[in-house]
């Protein structure tokens, strides 16, 4: 709880990744993934391999796998109204995709092919995410993604010419080539 900064332990064995539905009912999580190693493999198939669960926050159920049958590692799992939206490599290369909240369907919302998609982030009908060293900014009704003009401004300071006045004053030691 944000206000009060009570925690509750959730029972979840190896969870790494999760949110929590808007009406507080279900966290939706992701268990095992290469994430957790900072390892970068692609199509990734064995027992490590990411997977999406899902279990009811009043704790009366076991947690439940969600889509089983989409075949790929999955990772960086977020809620997009009543759509799980989370990056999968499922064709290969880490994009983007939409499944229903019980897990079924499952569409790509990006088809990148060059650099793996990174660190997806979730803000109303926007969604931000790292592709390759730009920022992406996917539009989630239109399904279409523009790349964030990102400058970052600097007085380079170590590129600055430096006058000692005193140079001598910083010796410490001298010796002679002979």
């Amino acid at each position: 709880d944000p206000s009060t900064l009570a925690t509750q332990t959730l029972p979840l064995t190896d969870a790494v990744e999760g949110v929590i539905d808007s009406k507080g009912e279900y966290v939706y999580f992701v268990r095992f993934g290469l994430q957790v190693t900072g390892d970068n493999a692609r199509r990734y198939r064995g027992g490590a391999m990411g997977q999406l669960w899902r279990y009811r926050l009043d704790g009366q159920q076991e947690a439940e796998r969600l889509a089983a049958a989409h075949q790929g590692s999955v990772r960086q799992v977020q809620l997009w109204r009543d759509k799980i939206l989370l990056i999968s490599d499922r064709d290969g290369q880490p994009n983007i995709w939409q499944l229903e909240l019980d897990g079924s369907g499952g569409q790509a919302l990006t088809q990148h092919q060059d650099f793996q998609v990174r660190s997806l982030r979730v803000d109303g009908d926007q969604a931000v995410y790292q592709r390759g060293a730009d920022l992406y900014r996917l539009d989630l009704n239109k399904q279409s993604s523009t790349l964030l003009p990102v400058s970052l401004r600097s007085d380079f300071p170590y590129l600055r010419s430096r006058w000692l006045e005193k140079p001598l004053s910083y010796l410490t030691a001298v010796q002679l080539a002979g």
